[in-house]
């Protein structure tokens, strides 16, 4: 045999067998109840997500506010690279359809920040990146700056903020910007209530 395809054949084996041994000691699985090894540690910041949700969303103030009731499924998604956010809303407004989101969380590759895509029943679709901002509201905070074709039309970017964690509720805040330095602070909020 030809002494280039020897080594050749030798270094693809190699190459094959390294591959092999990664597989064995970290198999790739769509149904995991944890972050893949191999995955960011970052991601382990929004684990409490995981599990099954009833929100108490409010939306608006004044005489324009509206309370519902809503529900939220979170698991580990993409064999443990990332987590995988399902809502579901019931219509506000008589005779409207229903509303549902789902947003994929992930980690930065190039960094140790969260990144987010989210879209939802209305057709929009928004990338969600997290950001160093201190809302005033707690330590464990998690804020992300959400922009895309957003439904508030009166805003071009919104700000969604995760605080007060616990371990069976934790509370979100959204708030809206046209510059991104001026804020109507939360214009959407929810508390979300562990069921399982």
């Amino acid at each position: 045999m030809n002494p280039i395809r020897n080594l050749l054949a030798a270094g693809l084996g190699a190459i094959i067998a390294q591959a092999a041994a990664a597989q064995d000691a970290a198999p790739l699985s769509w149904d995991v109840e944890a972050r893949h090894q191999a995955a960011s540690e970052t991601l382990d910041r929004l684990a409490f997500l995981i599990g099954d949700w009833e929100l108490e969303a409010h939306f608006g103030e004044g005489e324009d506010a509206a309370t519902t009731t809503a529900l939220m499924h979170a698991r580990w998604a993409m064999g443990g690279h990332a987590i995988e956010a399902e809502y579901f809303y019931p219509p506000l407004i008589e005779g409207r359809p229903d509303y549902y989101a789902v947003t994929l969380f992930g980690a930065r590759l190039d960094g140790d920040n969260l990144r987010a895509a989210s879209t939802n029943s209305l057709g929009n679709r928004k990338v969600l990146d997290e950001v160093e901002f201190d809302a005033g509201l707690a330590e464990d905070e998690i804020v992300f700056i959400q922009s895309g074709e957003l439904f508030n039309d009166r805003a071009g970017i919104n700000r969604i903020i995760f605080h007060s964690v616990s371990e069976n509720e934790f509370r979100v805040r959204q708030d809206a910007s046209l510059d991104g330095e001026t804020w109507e602070i939360g214009g959407f909020s929810y508390i979300a209530r562990r069921v399982r």
